[in-house]
């Protein structure tokens, strides 16, 4: 079932290295600018980072959507060059979040096109060219968790982990 969805860009700068911790007051930016975005949308459901990394810029996202009572967070650990690198962060992610986010994988492969489609309206994730095969080799090796149909056939070849929000959140 294909989503409903809107690109609304909020004109932030992407974070620089050294990456620090977002400001409060970014958060709280961030906060009300999605708020005013959602305004009116009572149907409306934010789709956010689940910050297993680091980044600043998906933390202060993350940390704002929860304040909006969001309930889906995506992983967003594709876009390390190797994914060996991201385990300090998915160490501390699991610190962070203790058990309240429940990770389900779900099958992308008939919309993993629309995916990359999606991914070029955010340039610093597709370019330069070798960035962009990141997000399709980690769907393809997440598709590797996904457990087979109730008739023991294997599922697709790409797949999405995504967080729901727990009971105890």
């Amino acid at each position: 079932m294909p989503l409903g969805a809107a690109r609304v860009g909020l004109g932030h700068k992407d974070a620089e290295k050294p990456y620090r911790a977002p400001e409060p007051t970014q958060v709280e930016r961030i906060t009300s600018e999605l708020a005013e975005v959602l305004d009116g949308m009572d149907d409306a459901e934010l789709l956010a980072p689940a910050a297993v990394t680091r980044h600043p810029d998906h933390l202060a996202v993350h940390e704002a959507a929860r304040r909006l009572g969001c309930r889906w967070f995506w992983e967003d650990v594709a876009f390390w060059s190797t994914y060996a690198l991201s385990g300090c962060d998915r160490q501390l992610f699991q610190q962070r979040v203790r058990h309240t986010l429940d990770p389900e994988v779900e099958d992308i492969t008939g919309t993993v096109l629309d995916k990359v489609t999606l991914l070029h309206m955010h340039g610093s994730q597709m370019h330069p060219a070798r960035k962009m095969y990141r997000p399709i080799r980690h769907a393809h090796t997440v598709a590797a968790n996904l457990l087979p149909d109730p008739d023991g056939r294997p599922r697709g070849q790409f797949a999405e982990r995504f967080y729901r929000l727990g009971r105890s959140w």
